[in-house]
C-alpha cells in the first residue's frame, strides 16, 4: 500500500511540475513577445515612421473636413505619396498587431499596458 501510495504521490508531483513548468514557459514566451514588439515600436525605421505619420495626421486634421483613414490612405496613394503611405500604414499596422496578439494571448498585456501605453494614448486618445 505504501508503495501505491508513493508512486501516486510522485506521479501527481510529476504533474503538477510539467503544468507548472509549462505555465512559466508560456509568461516567458509572452513577455519576450512584448518586449521584441516593444523594440520593432522603438527602432529607427519606426521611428521615421512615426514622425512622418504624426505630420501628416496633423496636418489631415487640420483641415477644415478632416478626412477619415480609408480616404486619407486612398489619398496619400493615389497622390503618388508612396512614402507617406507607408508611414501611416506601418503605424497602423503595428497597433493592429498589438491588439491581434493581446487577443490571441501571445503578448504579456501587464506589459504592454506598462512599455506601450502611453504611445496608445498618444496616438489614440486624442
Amino acid at each position: 500500500m505504501e508503495i501505491v501510495s508513493g508512486a501516486i504521490g510522485a506521479l501527481c508531483g510529476g504533474i503538477v511540475t510539467l503544468v507548472i513548468t509549462r505555465v512559466e514557459a508560456r509568461r516567458a514566451d509572452r513577455v519576450r513577445a512584448t518586449i521584441d514588439l516593444y523594440w520593432q515600436w522603438q527602432s529607427s525605421e519606426m521611428q521615421r515612421a512615426r514622425i512622418a505619420a504624426q505630420s501628416i495626421l496633423h496636418g489631415a486634421a487640420q483641415l477644415p473636413n478632416p478626412p477619415g483613414y480609408a480616404e486619407l490612405n486612398r489619398a496619400l496613394w493615389d497622390n503618388g505619396s508612396r512614402d507617406d503611405w507607408v508611414a501611416v500604414n506601418a503605424v497602423l499596422h503595428f497597433f493592429e498587431s498589438c491588439g491581434e496578439l493581446l487577443e490571441i494571448g501571445s503578448l504579456d498585456r501587464r506589459l504592454v499596458r506598462k512599455m506601450l501605453g502611453r504611445y496608445v494614448e498618444y496616438w489614440f486618445d486624442r
